[in-house]
């Protein structure tokens, strides 16, 4: 709990904040929570882990946690961003939490800048304007007959996972707001683009 009320202090004093939540299925309304990551700053982030096989009884629930969290979220000052932000607010949506204020979603602002583009995956972003390679799904939970649940993969392995996605989100943000700046899109994004997010 104390950990988690410094990370909401953070979050309150930061201009920017990365989240992403990894679930149990890509249906945003067949989707349990397994776990929630942050980050405020490049190169670092936070994970709250949900489902994990080494939890016990001792280990906040779901509840307790998005207790905490709820009003951070419905916080018009708090400005969140994500890559296809839509599916993690309706995530919340089914826990009866509304997220208030999206400034940026690196999924659309790509589309925008290169919308003859295949794929939009955070993977290719990362590639594309980090030079950085990162950690495939399949690592996590294999592919086909052998795929498992997030909510089955180890705490250390998940947390990496998450906080990764959520730094990388924060890191793309900064740099592809410049480049709509650059291309004279921003405008188009903020009035057109971002509030059908919403």
């Amino acid at each position: 709990v104390e950990a988690l009320l410094d990370l909401i202090k953070g979050i309150q004093n930061s201009s920017l904040i990365s989240f992403d939540l990894e679930t149990t299925s890509t249906t945003p309304l067949e989707a349990d929570i397994v776990g929630i990551s942050f980050s405020l700053e490049p190169h670092s982030g936070f994970y709250i882990p949900v489902q994990f096989p080494e939890k016990t009884d001792n280990d906040m629930t779901l509840d307790e946690i998005l207790t905490h969290l709820k009003p951070e979220f419905e916080n018009d000052k708090n400005q969140f961003c994500g890559h296809n932000i839509k599916y993690d607010i309706l995530v919340l949506s089914r826990y009866a939490i509304g997220v208030h204020a999206v400034s940026f979603d690196t999924m659309i602002a790509e589309h925008l800048l290169h919308p003859d583009k295949n794929s939009y995956k955070l993977d290719y972003l990362s590639l594309d304007y980090l030079n950085y390679s990162m950690v495939p799904i399949e690592d996590l939970i294999g592919s086909g007959l052998h795929q498992k649940s997030m909510a089955e993969v180890p705490l250390e392995d998940i947390s990496y996972y998450a906080i990764e996605d959520a730094d990388i989100v924060y890191q793309l943000s900064t740099i592809l707001k410049d480049r709509l700046e650059t291309e004279n899109l921003l405008d188009l994004y903020n009035k057109i683009e971002l509030p059908l997010v919403m």
